[in-house]
């Protein structure tokens, strides 16, 4: 396999590199938002401060959301169905870092950082859906007459976007009985939601920023 995708590598043309490029460092700042919400979320839960703690590993989530939604469109060569995965991932992130900044600013922070976890939840079930159509990614060799080229890229397999499904249903449901706990302002679960899927998006886009090098040959 690793020969395979070498191969692959040094037919690739300077803008198929480019992409690859592109999609690399994507999901390296993925991974260090998701790092980021990892630490905010631990140090919340034994803080008396989780309020803000929370608000912010909000808005860094959802940041990671964001870098994902850009490292969909570059891995995926079919317009329709790379607008599809953008339209939830993307536009998730960007919803969870309106709530996160309004949920720091004060107003109602217990429900909307409830809210955003179970915006989260919904885009990774969706956005995993939609990713299980792709097990390779397109790229057009310049110098070949055999027409597009495709290098296998094991993290969007079946496997790993059925545990992103599960990752996206757990925050669902944590972020929902957070929701209709009205009775205490307690952040436990949120804080927990949002520990689960920073650890998430850090081993998906690692291991996505991993292969893209190795097909490269970095």
């Amino acid at each position: 396999m690793a020969t395979t995708q070498a191969g692959h590598g040094a037919g690739l043309g300077e803008h198929e590199r480019h992409g690859l490029r592109f999609a690399a460092n994507g999901a390296m700042g993925e991974a260090a938002c998701g790092m980021c919400a990892i630490v905010l979320a631990i140090i919340g839960l034994a803080h008396p401060d989780w309020i803000r703690l929370a608000s912010i590993a909000t808005i860094v989530v959802g940041a990671a959301l964001v870098f994902e939604g850009a490292l969909a469109a570059a891995r995926m060569s079919a317009p329709h169905e790379s607008h599809a995965v953008i339209s939830t991932e993307f536009l998730g992130g960007i919803a969870g870092v309106i709530l996160g900044i309004l949920a720091i600013l004060g107003i109602a922070p217990s429900i909307l950082v409830a809210v955003a976890v179970i915006v989260f939840g919904a885009s990774l079930i969706v956005g995993s859906i939609a990713s299980n159509r792709f097990h390779s990614l397109h790229t057009a060799a310049g110098s070949s007459d055999d027409g597009p080229q495709f290098v296998p890229l094991p993290e969007l397999t079946f496997a790993a976007s059925g545990a992103q499904a599960l990752v996206g249903l757990a925050a669902a449901v944590l972020g929902i009985i957070a929701l209709l706990d009205r009775e205490t302002d307690n952040f436990t679960l949120s804080l927990v939601a949002l520990l689960v899927v920073g650890a998430a998006v850090v081993l998906m886009s690692t291991e996505i920023a991993r292969r893209m090098m190795h097909i490269l040959g970095r």
